[in-house]
């Protein structure tokens, strides 16, 4: 299947599931990933603000990590920035949530970036959103430990990559 169909078909059967149901799996997730030994000994998790229905992550904030999220400067270009009680947060262009404040950080070897995407398969292979954004800065930030985050339904068993498509280092689904 062609990646601009497989990844429409992955949003439509996420942008259809139930709230409830968003927020059980995404508690789910959130609990695997906070007992993963990676996670445990980061310094800092590059996290991202939910949007139609992605695997709710907030909660993470709550168990003392330093955490960031992304902005999207251009069309080009994707930072980091630190979040606290003190960030504000303004809509993008797309509609997400993105920080306007705080110090822009870049990943270390003790960070973990967890990466949303349309579909993901078992080797860890992405499709995103189809802007490239997190292709781009997880290849100029490899040191980083990358793990992709999504429900069962979006995984394939293989998908179709391009040379430019960054492979996760570990999934976490419900």
């Amino acid at each position: 299947m062609r990646k601009n169909k497989l990844r429409q078909q992955h949003l439509n059967l996420r942008q259809a599931m139930d709230r409830k149901d968003v927020l059980k799996k995404s508690r789910k997730i959130v609990s695997k990933i906070i007992q993963m030994p990676e996670v445990q000994q980061a310094d800092t998790i590059f996290s991202y603000n939910a949007f139609r229905n992605e695997v709710i992550l907030d909660t993470i904030m709550l168990n003392g990590w330093q955490v960031a999220l992304p902005q999207v400067i251009n069309k080009e270009e994707m930072i980091f920035r630190l979040v606290d009680v003190d960030t504000v947060f303004v809509k993008s262009s797309y509609g997400v949530l993105e920080p306007v404040n705080g110090t822009v950080i870049t990943p270390t070897s003790k960070t973990v970036v967890l990466v949303p995407g349309s579909a993901f398969d078992l080797d860890g292979h992405r499709i995103g959103y189809g802007g490239g954004y997190y292709d781009r800065y997880l290849t100029k930030h490899s040191e980083s430990f990358r793990i992709g985050v999504c429900y069962k339904h979006q995984l394939e068993v293989e998908l179709t990559v391009s040379a430019h498509d960054v492979t996760m280092q570990m999934m976490v689904t419900d």
